[in-house]
Order: C-alpha cells, then structure tokens, then sequence
C-alpha cells in the first residue's frame, strides 16, 4: 500500500484486455460527467491498468486522454491481479473499479461519493447497473450456499419471478428504490474507501477473473464494514465484452472461482454441497450438448464440442491451495 498520505479524492481504476473502442466509450463517458459531480476540492485520478492488450488500447488512450495513467502489463495477469497494482500506488480518500464495457451517467458518481461521505460504516458502494436498452441487470447477490448456486448454474436468475417464488428474498435488490446493505456487488462498479482497503487490502490475485469480488466484499463484510446497493445511481454495463474473447476458458475461471471462495471461508460439508450442486446443474447440460452433437448436423456443432469438453472438465475440478 501506498506510504503516502491520503488525499481527499477518486482514484478511477480500469482494467483493460483488448477492448479499445469500449475503454474509449467509458472514458469519454467520465470525463463527460465525472468532474462537475466531484466535491468541491476533491482531486481525480483516473488509472488504467492495460492487461497486454494487443489491440490499439494504449496507443488511443495516449492520443485521446493524455491526462490518463497507463500501467501496462507484460501479460494478461487478470482482473484481481491488475485492480491490486493501481490500488496499491493510491493515495486518494476513494477507489473507483470500474469496468471498460461501462458507460458513467449524469449524477450517477456524485450520488455514490454522497452516500459514502454520509455513511461512515460502508466500505464499499455500488449503482444500479443497467443494459444497454435501460433494463435491468442482476448485480448485488448472496455469498454461496449450495443450493443458490444449484439456481445460478441453471441461470435461473434471468428469471427473477420464478427465482423469487425458489429462494424468497434473492433478487428483492432488483425491485428496491432506495439503499440496501447487501452481501455483495458486481464488481463493474466498485467505490471502494481508501480507509476499509488500507484493513483489508486488496482482492485476491489467485481468483483470474470471477468471483473475486464476492471474495473482496466477505473480507470487508468480516472486518465490520457494510456493503451498500444505491439504486438511485445508475451505470450502463454492457457486460462480459472481455471474456467473450476466452469463451471456454471463462466457463473454467468461473467454477475455479467458487471453489476458491468455498475453500477460503466454508466447511468441508458446505464444498461437498457444492460440488453436487455442479454436477446436477451440469450433467443435464452436457446430456443435451451430447444430443445435439450427435442428432444435429449443424455449423455449431465445433462450438457444442467446446462447451462440452469445458463443462466436463467443470466436474472434475478440485479446490486449489
């Protein structure tokens, strides 16, 4: 961590990997809005950490955004990895994790500030996170348990009326007008106090790219701070732009996510829970890519055999130390 004192300010933190044109959109969205929302005083830094990207990323952010901070990376180390390097060189009050597939709205920031400036339990905050089209996205949720999980495999989350009536009181976030403590948020947008980082410190490196954030937010939730939902913020994420590119591997990252996490802070009993969670949500998904395999001639079939051989090699993963 930084040995410098901490400044009233936001420190604005993007990992990229290869997705010029979004970062583009995202930082022209920020510095659209972002400066006039800033209390008065506050300095901004804005930080992003480049992944070796071999797209034009950190050539059009020299050209477009000189007052930006590049951190460049010999290789692709991660989310967690790549959030850890700019959060340890920070020396302002506030972090932003902020992912390049989003886009800053008006009051969107200035609200979150505001409820961190006027709740000094919360060490972290985030917005309501909203498609492209303005709806809805599912982005506060509940640590692990087995039979949740069970639900996500399924991706019966697309289904908030059906998931509700399964598991009372899971998506109640989505429908809530004002600010909630919560077990989690999505990490497309974290506002993070410099004073809860400095307890905790930062994410866990080991997680490449999921569920580092429910990791993150565990950690701050046991040290006593509060993890809050403030819907009257609101963000565009147009979500998952980066991993689309490692579309197999992401399957894998996923579940070595939630074994990580299950190692960390559960029961032996509570990861065998698990592990059958995954097999049931998964057996009938490799049965149907089996089927369409065999019986459907089809220009898809190369794609099916990938997600197959990823899914059967989501049984059999073991936790890692």
């Amino acid at each position: 961590m930084s040995s410098e004192a901490i400044q009233d300010g936001l420190e604005v933190i993007i990992v990229n990997w290869n997705t010029s044109q979004l970062l583009h959109d995202c930082l022209t969205s920020l510095f659209r809005y972002l400066p006039a929302q800033l209390p008065p005083n506050f300095i901004l830094h804005v930080t992003v950490v480049d992944n070796a990207s071999s797209d034009a990323s950190v050539a059009m952010v020299g050209a477009e955004f000189p007052q930006v901070q590049v951190k460049q990376n010999s290789a692709n180390l991660g989310f967690a990895a790549a959030n850890n390097i700019a959060l340890a060189s920070g020396h302002t009050s506030f972090f932003l994790l902020l992912n390049s597939d989003t886009l800053v709205l008006e009051n969107s920031l200035s609200l979150l500030l505001e409820f961190m400036q006027q709740h000094p339990d919360a060490g972290v905050c985030g917005p309501r996170l909203l498609n492209k089209d303005n709806t809805l996205q599912t982005y506060c949720w509940k640590f692990p348990y087995p039979l949740l999980d069970f639900l996500n495999f399924l991706e019966l989350y697309r289904y908030p009326y059906l998931y509700n009536s399964l598991l009372p009181g899971c998506l109640l976030q989505i429908r809530s007008l004002e600010p909630i403590s919560v077990d989690f948020l999505s990490g497309a947008c974290l506002l993070v106090r410099h004073q809860a980082y400095e307890q905790v410190g930062g994410l866990d490196s080991a997680y490449f790219f999921y569920n580092e954030e429910s990791d993150w937010c565990y950690r701050f939730r046991q040290a006593g701070w509060k993890i809050w939902f403030v819907p009257r913020a609101e963000l565009i994420h147009l979500g998952g732009q980066s991993s689309q590119r490692v579309l197999y591997s992401r399957i894998i990252w996923f579940h070595e996510g939630y074994l990580r996490f299950y190692r960390k802070f559960y029961s032996r009993q509570a990861l065998v829970g698990h592990r059958l969670a995954v097999w049931a949500a998964t057996l009938p998904k490799l049965l149907i890519l089996l089927l369409l395999i065999v019986f459907f001639e089809t220009q898809k079939r190369s794609h099916r055999r990938q997600l197959l051989k990823a899914y059967w090699e989501v049984l059999w993963l073991s936790p890692k130390p």
